[in-house]
């Protein structure tokens, strides 16, 4: 997902959260007062959020997005950190990720970094959670299925177009890998990660994203308690 970036809460965004929470009430968790997120790119490594974002989930659980295939087409010509990740409703693909129960605070502020409605949207969809092995729950999961799953939120490019895919920097995929085997998500989700094509051309060799979440992480280490 996109790096994390100063857009200060304002009225439109708090309309626009307004809205999708009464049109879409079933995508709130069994608690009236949370969200379920489900998290695809770098936001699968839980300290992407609480350290970068300061969002701090209530609970979290691996789970598949049917339907739906990982794309690498966000900001793709920037030659500091590459493409950044979403997800494309397309009938027989799946992709992995978390879901992670929100405030209503944090909800709003994972839309308002991730560039809201500039850069992506939220989008209904259907999740199945699961408890990773590492080889092929999420799978087993939704064909045992027989509950339709949860109904949750994602984040889609805001306008999609005919963009075409384009390469992650190194350290932007490696957080997906990283909190792909944290979670222990499907072996097959797994090895399209670790076979992604990376930008080569960048003026950070490996890009930023993995410094960023390392200095915040510091940054968090050293707050008063």
């Amino acid at each position: 997902m996109l790096g994390m970036m100063k857009c200060r809460p304002n009225f439109i965004l708090f309309i626009m959260i307004s809205l999708l929470s009464l049109e879409h009430g079933a995508a709130f968790a069994e608690n009236p007062q949370s969200y379920r997120y489900f998290a695809f790119g770098s936001n699968m490594v839980e300290s992407t959020l609480t350290a970068l974002r300061q969002v701090y989930p209530l609970n979290a659980t691996a789970a598949i997005l049917p339907d739906y295939k990982l794309r690498f087409n966000i900001g793709g010509g920037c030659l500091l950190d590459g493409a950044a990740a979403s997800v494309e409703a397309t009938p027989g693909q799946n992709v992995h990720g978390i879901l992670y129960t929100l405030t209503p605070q944090d909800f709003s502020r994972v839309g308002n970094t991730e560039g809201i409605p500039f850069v992506y949207r939220w989008e209904r969809c259907r999740v199945y959670p699961y408890v990773g092995d590492g080889e092929s729950a999420g799978e087993k999961a939704f064909a045992a299925s027989d509950t339709g799953g949860v109904i949750a939120f994602t984040l889609v490019k805001s306008f999609p177009g005919n963009s075409d895919d384009s390469s992650p920097s190194r350290s932007y995929l490696n957080l997906l890998i990283q909190g792909a085997e944290e979670w222990k998500l499907d072996r097959s989700f797994r090895d399209k990660l670790e076979t992604t094509p990376v930008a080569r051309n960048l003026l950070v060799p490996n890009g930023l994203a993995g410094p960023m979440l390392s200095f915040a992480e510091l940054r968090q280490q050293k707050r008063p308690r």
